[in-house]
């Protein structure tokens, strides 16, 4: 039987990410995920993401953060676009296969 798409889960840093979002809202789905310490996104930090329903995540030094594991585990499926070269987007498609 097939589901119906609920939920649009992000980190909310890229304008991809937030597109997501915005995408999300649109169609009239939930959203949600969680950000980064400060709503911290390329373009500096972005309160705006609360109103998308994501949580402010722990600040985590490491090269790859517990908040994108959480958004990866939170989902049912994970979805990324790579145009590019993306050290943290490989370590979130890597992490999604892990599961």
């Amino acid at each position: 039987m097939a589901q119906r798409l609920k939920k649009i889960i992000s980190g909310g840093q890229t304008g991809g990410d937030f597109g997501g979002l915005l995408a999300g809202k649109e169609l009239g789905l939930l959203t949600g995920g969680t950000a980064p310490k400060g709503y911290l996104t390329d373009a500096g930090p972005n309160l705006k993401l609360k109103d998308y329903g994501l949580e402010e995540g722990e600040y985590d030094p490491k090269t790859y953060p517990k908040r994108t594991m959480k958004n990866v585990d939170a989902a049912d499926l994970t979805i990324a676009f790579r145009f590019g070269g993306s050290a943290g987007t490989d370590k979130t498609i890597g992490y999604a296969n892990t599961g």
